[in-house]
This record gives C-alpha cells, sequence and structure tokens, in this order.
C-alpha cells in the first residue's frame, strides 16, 4: 500500500493527473496494457515507474520493464538527447556490457499531462538491478571489493576501445536502419547558434573526422554565440584567438588555405579579431582519427552494484551519450577520480586499473590514465566540447583553458590572456574627472617644483627638460589606463 500511495502522489505532483490517466496514455502509444508497479526513481530529469505490458492475449506472460517518463519544465531531458542514450545502449547491448539496454524512445501523441504535443516522450527499458555505487562505495570497503568493481569497469573501457566510431559527434539512430551511428553535436556551440537561427557559415556541427576540426568550430562557434557581448565579447574573441592560433601551430601545417572560411571572417566583423592567416586543416595528431563512446556524466550515481561481490550491474543515464578521443576514453570509467574523499588506497587502485588495461592488450590506454597534460582531456574538462550555460560560463572556460595552456608551456607565457572586462560606461564621470585634475595636478606641481630647482640652481635648460618629460610620463601613463579599458589579463 505504500508503494500505491507513493506512485499516486509522485505522479499527481509531477502531471497533476491520476497514474491511471497516464497508464492510459501510455498503453495506447505501446498497443497494449500496462500496468504501474512503483516508483524505481525521480530526479530533475526523469521519473522512473516500473510497470508491468501485458498483451491482449491472456495466455502472455506480462513483462516486467521500466518506463522512463521525462518531467515537465525546462529541465528534462531533450527528445534529441533522449534518442542519443537509446542509440548508444543499443550500441552497447552489441558488445555485451553491463548497461540498462532503453527500449525505442516514444513520443506521446496526445501529449502527456502538461506538456506540448510532439515534445513529451518516454522510453521503455529493462529494470536496472543493483545498489547505487555512492550507497556502498566508502573507505569502509575493503580494497579487494574495490578491484573487484574496477576490473569490471577495466573491461567496459577495453571493449569500447576495441570498437572505435569513425567520427567526432553525439549517437544517433541511422534513418535507414534503425542502427546507432554517430550524428551531429548536440549540445555544440554550432549547433546552438542554427537553434538560435544564426547564419554559421561553413562552420559545421558535426560529426566531424578530427579533433582539430571539432575543437576549430567549437570556438569559433562561442565566437559567432557570444563575440558582440559587451561584457565578455573582447574577451571571448581575445581568447578564442589564442586557441585558434595554438591549433594552427600545434596540430597542423601552416600551408595556403582554399578560402573555406576567408568569406565568413569577411562578412563578418567578429571574425577580424582572429587573425588572416587562414589555414588547412591538415592533422598530424596521433590517433585523432579514431574516437570511441563516452559516458555523458560519468559518476557514482550511475553504476549499480552487487552490495556483496562488487560485480557492476548497470551502468545508467546514456542521455547525451557521444564520441570522444582516447584520452577521454582512459579516465572515463575510473571510479576514484568521482569519489569525492581522499582514499588511502588510491595510488594502489591506480596501479591496478592501468594494469588491467595493459593486460586486456591496451597499454596506451594506461599511459594516458594518468596524464592529465592533454588538450584534449582539459579541454573537455573545460565543458568547451558542449554549451557550457551562458556567455559567463563560456568566458570563464576559455579563459581557463588559455591559461592552462599556459602554464604547460602550449601557449606563449608572454601572450595576454583576458580574464574580465569592465566596460568604460561602468566608470563614473565623478571618478574620471578626479583621475583628470589628479593628472593634471601631478603635472602642475611638478612644473612648480623645477621652476623653484631652476631659481635655486641655475640650471633652467636641464630643470624643464626633467619636468617636461615627467609631465609627459605621466600624462601616458593615464592614457594608457583610460586606454586599456579595465582588461585584466593573466
Amino acid at each position: 500500500m505504500a508503494e500505491v500511495a507513493k506512485l499516486r502522489r509522485t505522479v499527481f505532483q509531477r502531471f497533476r493527473c491520476f497514474p491511471s490517466w497516464l497508464q492510459r496514455i501510455i498503453a495506447r502509444t505501446l498497443g497494449c496494457k500496462v500496468r504501474f508497479q512503483k516508483i524505481l526513481g525521480c530526479g530533475s530529469f526523469n521519473l522512473v515507474i516500473e510497470a508491468l505490458l501485458l498483451d491482449h492475449q491472456e495466455d502472455e506472460q506480462p513483462r516486467r520493464v521500466a518506463i522512463r517518463i521525462g518531467l515537465p519544465g525546462e529541465l528534462r531531458v531533450p527528445l534529441p538527447l533522449a534518442i542519443s542514450g537509446y542509440a548508444a545502449t543499443l550500441f552497447l547491448a552489441r558488445l555485451d556490457l553491463p548497461a540498462v539496454v532503453a527500449g525505442p524512445v516514444y513520443v506521446a501523441r496526445p501529449p502527456l499531462p502538461y506538456l506540448p504535443r510532439g515534445g513529451s516522450h518516454f522510453a521503455v527499458m529493462g529494470v536496472a538491478e543493483g545498489v547505487p555505487a555512492y550507497n556502498v562505495w566508502s573507505k569502509d570497503a575493503t580494497l579487494a571489493w574495490k578491484k573487484a568493481v574496477l576490473a569490471d569497469l577495466a573491461m567496459v573501457t577495453l571493449q569500447l576501445y576495441r570498437h572505435p566510431l569513425d567520427s567526432l559527434g553525439s549517437m544517433e539512430v541511422s534513418s535507414s536502419d534503425g542502427s546507432p551511428c554517430v550524428g551531429r553535436m548536440l549540445q555544440g556551440a554550432v549547433s546552438l547558434a542554427m537553434e538560435r537561427g544564426i547564419e554559421v557559415g561553413e562552420l559545421s556541427p558535426g560529426p566531424y573526422s578530427s579533433w582539430t576540426e571539432y575543437a576549430r568550430n567549437q570556438i569559433e562557434g562561442f565566437v559567432l554565440l557570444y563575440g558582440d557581448d559587451p561584457k565578455h565579447g573582447k574577451s571571448i574573441r581575445a581568447n578564442a584567438k589564442l586557441v585558434l592560433d595554438w591549433l594552427v601551430n600545434k596540430f597542423q601545417d601552416p600551408v595556403e588555405n582554399d578560402n573555406k572560411f576567408q568569406d565568413l571572417r569577411k562578412s563578418d566583423n567578429k571574425f577580424q579579431a582572429l587573425g588572416k592567416n587562414d589555414i588547412k586543416f591538415q592533422d598530424l595528431g596521433k590517433n585523432d582519427n579514431k574516437f570511441y563512446l563516452v559516458h555523458p556524466e560519468f559518476g557514482l550515481p550511475q553504476v549499480l552494484l552487487d552490495p556483496d561481490s562488487g560485480h557492476v550491474t548497470s551502468i545508467l543515464d546514456w542521455d547525451g551519450a557521444k564520441t570522444a578521443t582516447i584520452h577521454s576514453l582512459a579516465a572515463g570509467f575510473y571510479m576514484p577520480d568521482y569519489y569525492w574523499y581522499d582514499d588511502p588506497d588510491e595510488d594502489e587502485m591506480c596501479e591496478f586499473f592501468k594494469q588491467q588495461l595493459i593486460q586486456g592488450g591496451a597499454p596506451e590506454l594506461a599511459e594516458h590514465l594518468t596524464t592529465q597534460e592533454s588538450p584534449q582531456l582539459i579541454f573537455e574538462q573545460q565543458r568547451l566540447g558542449n554549451n557550457v550555460g551562458g556567455v559567463d560560463k563560456v568566458q570563464a572556460a576559455l579563459r581557463s583553458f588559455c591559461t592552462r595552456l599556459q602554464g604547460l608551456g602550449m601557449i606563449d607565457p608572454a601572450e595576454q590572456v583576458v580574464c574580465s572586462i569592465i566596460q568604460p560606461w561602468s566608470k563614473s564621470s565623478r571618478s574620471s574627472s578626479s583621475a583628470s585634475s589628479a593628472a593634471s595636478s601631478g603635472s602642475s606641481s611638478s612644473r612648480e617644483e623645477a621652476k623653484a630647482q631652476e631659481e635655486d640652481s641655475g640650471s633652467s635648460t636641464e630643470s624643464s627638460e626633467d619636468a617636461s618629460s615627467s609631465s609627459e610620463g605621466e600624462e601616458g601613463t593615464s592614457s594608457e589606463e583610460e586606454k586599456e579599458g579595465g582588461e585584466c589579463v593573466a
């Protein structure tokens, strides 16, 4: 009775209807009878209900499934991201990996309560067994138990490594045969610009054939989106130029371009700051054309375990899954990286995980596990590979990325990384007049001192020259400060 009451209360709170109404809508969409059993989970994005599916033939055994329904509101998972999760689980099912395989994503017609027609969706999947890792992974767990968890996660990493994909983008379902494939980067800057109706010219939303093509499109997409922002536009353009120049010098041959992006930059003054030297992007990085499926948000809540043996039973939440480079895959499923307490066994666990990768025939994966200096990994850590959440976060992410590259010696330390801009109009007229009066008073006082020295020592020519040079130096400094416009450089 407690489960029924919880089900009734949760459905009514989220959809303002009773469970029977929701059952009928889903039953009509699936073409079979649906009986809700209990709530399996409810977060910010989805409501997951355990249900029985009954065919119209009475002799058929009911199927036990989990039905995941997107919640009303802006926080719910958009339909394209849900489809990418479905495509990812189809891919994982072929590899026999411990993930909950989602069934087809259905768009409910008529719409689910309080959701627009065509914008509501739900997915049917297997019921995930196990206990969330955050409930059992702790300092009290034995090292042998943790190694059992890591052995399974290393196996997941190895299987994904053995099945690379040919391009970089978000997962999607092929319209021809329904198989999983790689499509455009759903949360990328270029995709967002296209959704806002911004002309992107030769920029591409993906899929991308190389990491450098992907990084360049992301950075130039951010310039399109936020290059005119009055607060951070100048900072974003300046730091974007640093990144694009670095991409040219680090990864490509500086040969003459076929004018692929020249027309775009001529037609849009936001690109004038990005430099005049166009290049042909020819990738020189090792393994730059191999990509691997990675989890979009891996962590302790996404892993279900057998609490006794430590074996991984399921990995959840593949919505928004995409492909990435080997640098992201290497540590993508290394559990201690996502635990918020220092673990006394961390060094031994890291060595164990590396040995699992080496014994599995992937020593290059083990090499990248503890290497935090790859620009590809830093790029993803700063969330520059997707819509990082508005102009403020884009500016901060670009600044942090440039600063990290400077710390690693990849960008010349003499280059200025712009961290913030204060608008000239934010200065009050009183402060401006005070600054000018202070400069003029300083200048006049210097002249008076010079005249006094001239009378005392008789060296009028030398004193007047020193005074005039001092005055000019102060006035030059003042004008330079005003011209700087409040830029803060790192």
